[in-house]
């Protein structure tokens, strides 16, 4: 019982922090490149693109996903643990792409960060 509550609490946290970690990534590559950024809970916003920072985003997804396998293989212990924080890291950008797919159909221009770093590479 108290370890299902330990992982629900969990999952509710890192539901939370997700998106600040996933922005987090974005706004410091546009702060590396030297272009100005302005971050909020689910957005940052910057005048200029950069190909380095629009990739930071989802990039953080796959590094704490793979992470979180290796992690899962290595220690039994908290296998579950990191089951869970590799699923959250996943399922987020899953969940964001989907938006974005029903979102174009009333803004035929909305874009997800995958979508603009395709867009970048031509």
């Amino acid at each position: 019982m108290k370890t299902k509550i330990r992982r629900e609490i969990l999952i509710i946290l890192l539901i939370l922090i997700t998106p600040m970690l996933h922005e987090s990534a974005h706004f410091i590559f546009f702060i590396i490149n030297g272009i100005p950024a302005t971050m909020r809970y689910s957005v940052t916003i910057s005048e200029k693109a950069s190909f380095s920072a629009k990739l930071a985003g989802p990039l953080y997804h796959i590094i704490v996903g793979g992470i979180c396998i290796i992690l899962a293989n290595y220690n039994q212990k908290n296998k579950n643990t990191w089951a869970i924080i590799g699923l959250v890291a996943g399922i987020f950008r899953i969940v964001a792409i989907c938006m974005i797919i029903i979102i174009t159909f009333i803004i035929p221009s909305a874009t997800s960060d995958e979508g603009q770093v395709a867009h970048m590479l031509g």
